[in-house]
């Protein structure tokens, strides 16, 4: 088949590390692959692997760009491409118009967040094919703009074979080496972008609390600071304010998070809304014990006391009580990493993840065959 994603988000996060990480099964799976991007896109290096070609930029202004559309429609008309798969929310008009404008392509869109698309979109995007959700409250939300029948469940998806054979002990330690931790400390850690709605702020408020209990702890904050360093800079203050100074170590981002989370006692997602959280799902297979707030999406598929501890949105208190119990009882700690892992890597590998986008893909391509 041939493909071809659009993306106009400058900066890298998780919906992009879910692109790339798809359009690059699909390749190895002999699809024939090709990305859209903005000009001023951040991230395009990470699809080196694509074709000589296969990638193309284009200026997507906003949500309503007919130039941009019409740009699209060319190319899709151009190379023969069958399917048409846009990402963000300000991609989907200008995808819905090419498909509109282009010949024999299906348009189909992945919601990767919880927040509830405007009335509007529901005329706009009457002739997408398919809608994918990333976990089922993002499908429950889509149910207000799509039918039934449009919508998929395809939870994101990682390297399974690769975290099944990874050694927790010797990339944990590897990973403290390299950032000066000692192997007796406790270590914390949080992964995202740094902003509010991730909870960094809760996290090391919390981080004080657990200091109250175990002296020789160490807290880490990965994520990258979109808001220009303003987000960064106030989490910094707070740590200069409190009794965590020495304590906690910031790193702008991890491209293989496969250490990180073996070198952690403890995972801590302190997020005020998650609609997947695939840094949870990372911690859980590298079999680190995973607090999480109860947020929609990490709600769906974590049982509390099972495979996590869930712990009340926005209290601090909450998520040190938590990381507490599991620092205090190591047979916990050990049941918890265990039932992650297995659960983990039995549910969410990215294999599968592709093999159901593709399946997604042949339906929407013989509906329009079933047409002409």
């Amino acid at each position: 088949m041939k493909i071809l994603h659009i993306s106009s988000a400058k900066s890298f996060g998780g919906g992009e590390k879910h692109l790339v990480d798809l359009c690059r099964g699909l390749q190895n799976e002999g699809h024939d692959v090709f990305v859209a991007v903005r000009p001023t896109c951040e991230w395009k290096d990470r699809l080196d692997f694509l074709a000589p070609g296969h990638l193309t930029f284009v200026t997507l202004r906003n949500s309503f760009g007919m130039f941009s559309a019409k740009r699209i429609a060319r190319f899709i008309n151009r190379e023969g491409i069958e399917v048409l798969h846009a990402h963000l929310a300000r991609d989907y008009v200008p995808a819905s118009l090419a498909g509109r404008l282009a010949k024999g392509v299906s348009v189909v869109l992945t919601r990767h967040v919880l927040f509830p698309l405007k009335p509007f979109y529901k005329f706009l995007l009457g002739n997408v094919a398919a809608v994918i959700g990333v976990s089922m409250p993002v499908i429950d939300s889509l149910s207000e703009i799509f039918p039934e029948e449009k919508l998929k469940l395809i939870p994101n998806g990682i390297d399974t074979p690769r975290r099944a054979r990874s050694n927790r002990d010797e990339e944990g330690e590897s990973f403290r080496n390299a950032i000066g931790i000692p192997k007796e400390a406790h270590l914390i850690g949080i992964l995202g972008e740094i902003s509010e709605v991730k909870g960094q702020g809760e996290f090391l408020e919390m981080a004080e609390l657990v200091s109250e209990e175990f002296e020789n702890c160490r807290f880490i904050v990965v994520g990258k600071d979109n808001s220009g360093g303003s987000a960064i800079e106030t989490l910094k203050r707070m740590v200069e304010d409190s009794n965590l100074k020495g304590r906690v170590d910031f790193i702008d981002w991890i491209d293989d998070t496969i250490p990180f989370h073996s070198a952690l006692d403890v995972y801590v997602s302190a997020s005020r809304t998650e609609s997947f959280g695939l840094s949870i799902v990372e911690a859980m297979a590298a079999g680190t014990p995973v607090v999480s707030t109860r947020t929609p999406g990490p709600s769906s598929y974590l049982k509390h006391g099972i495979t996590a501890l869930i712990t009340e949105i926005g209290s601090a208190r909450s998520l040190a009580d938590a990381v507490i119990v599991i620092l205090k009882d190591p047979r916990l700690a050990k049941e918890l990493a265990i039932a992650a892992k297995a659960f983990a890597l039995e549910h969410f590998s990215s294999d599968k993840m592709v093999a159901e986008t593709v399946n997604v893909y042949r339906q929407v391509k013989d509906a329009v065959r079933s047409v002409q």
